[in-house]
């Protein structure tokens, strides 16, 4: 990613070699935060803030509809995320690694929470599952120690295997609202 002296976004060239999002649309980094003004987004690429070191809260832009896998993989200062309703799809290890990330607001429309998705984030202490989630993929929550409590609707189906492994509440704060 390269940044003006303003903060916007010029371009973006992901490490396989392919261009993506921040060449479309007009980014901004301001104290923290990414908006965009170009209300026209529906993707976020797979890998397109990878490692992005600057940004702390990440407010996505409504009408946005699939963010990729490793789209914010090991953004290390990322603290809290709030994805708009419009989204359903939210691809594997898109926020992994996050190692500040320490809330995060599911959009109402997410019926899946791919694997891996919020693996190793070892603050995220708090987490708002919406109704209608049916299945959780492997190592989806896996490594996060700081979780303290999760709420698992009565729309959930599948759980696989090691998706909540390396947690370390207490099973009485597992909750299933069956």
């Amino acid at each position: 990613v390269k940044l003006n002296s303003d903060g916007t976004f010029v371009t973006y060239e992901y490490y396989s070699g392919e261009w993506d999002l921040c060449d479309t649309g007009t980014w901004e980094y301001k104290n923290g935060k990414i908006y965009t003004s170009h209300e026209g987004v529906k993707t976020i690429g797979e890998g397109a803030f990878y490692a992005c070191a600057r940004l702390d809260t990440l407010a996505l832009p409504a009408g946005l509809i699939s963010i990729g896998s490793e789209a914010f993989q090991e953004c290390a200062t990322i603290r809290r995320v709030i994805i708009p309703n419009s989204v359903t799809h939210i691809g594997e290890s898109a926020f992994s690694d996050c190692q500040l990330l320490q809330h995060v607001t599911l959009p109402n429309n997410l019926t899946t929470l791919e694997r891996s998705v919020f693996e190793d984030c070892v603050s995220l202490r708090t987490i708002d599952v919406p109704n209608g989630l049916t299945s959780i993929k492997g190592l989806a929550f896996s490594n996060c120690p700081s979780l303290v409590s999760l709420t698992i609707p009565q729309t959930v189906t599948s759980i696989d295997v090691n998706a909540l492994a390396y947690c370390y509440f207490a099973y009485s704060n597992l909750i299933n609202n069956s």
